[in-house]
């Protein structure tokens, strides 16, 4: 355990054997997904059955900077089981959205996807596009340059763009935003191809 020196609790030890899954779990959870020739609502139905879905709080690691890192359905899909999971799901979403092609469109990095989308011309930023139900969102945070987080926009209006995303604070929620958020960019699903 990495804590100040106390006296050790069951919180104190992971248990691996807990909350995993395999294939046919996650499948399960997409079983009233309709998949169609639209990509865009594709990714958003996707999207939308995993709303909910919580990390374990008792299967975890501690990374390299005593961070600690809990399992989800997401890394382990991706092949990192307790990685930083908010663009793993979105990777999730668009590998089971009937996408072609779909391995050069994912990354466990927001920046390294947004370079994947960029490079198939299927990226705009948003100063130059104002994105669309069932893009990809890509998040600057720190106002850097560079993609730190990555939704699906469900609903977008003037003022208002509502997404799905992974990990926060530890769920898949939908989650508002204005339009002077933090917003970089959108991968354009209706560019791509079944």
């Amino acid at each position: 355990c990495i804590k100040p020196e106390h006296t050790h609790t069951a919180e104190c030890f992971p248990d691996k054997t807990v909350d995993t899954e395999e294939a046919e779990d996650w499948l399960k959870t997409l079983d009233k997904v309709k998949i169609t020739n639209n990509l865009a609502e594709n990714l958003v139905a996707v999207a939308t059955s995993q709303v909910g879905y919580s990390e374990s709080d008792r299967n975890y690691e501690y990374n390299a900077f005593a961070e600690k890192n809990n399992y989800t359905r997401y890394g382990e899909w991706y092949g990192s089981p307790y990685g930083n999971w908010n663009t793993m799901f979105v990777s999730f979403c668009i590998g089971h959205a009937n996408i072609n092609n779909s391995d050069l469109l994912t990354s466990a990095s927001a920046e390294s996807m947004r370079q994947a989308w960029q490079k198939k011309s299927v990226y705009s930023s948003a100063e130059s596009y104002d994105g669309k139900r069932g893009d990809v969102v890509f998040f600057d945070t720190d106002a850097n340059g560079k993609a730190d987080r990555t939704g699906i926009a469900i609903y977008k209006s003037d003022k208002l763009l509502m997404v799905i995303e992974g990990d926060v604070d530890g769920e898949v929620k939908k989650v508002n935003y204005t339009k002077t958020d933090t917003v970089l960019g959108y991968g354009k699903t209706t560019k791509l191809y079944v």
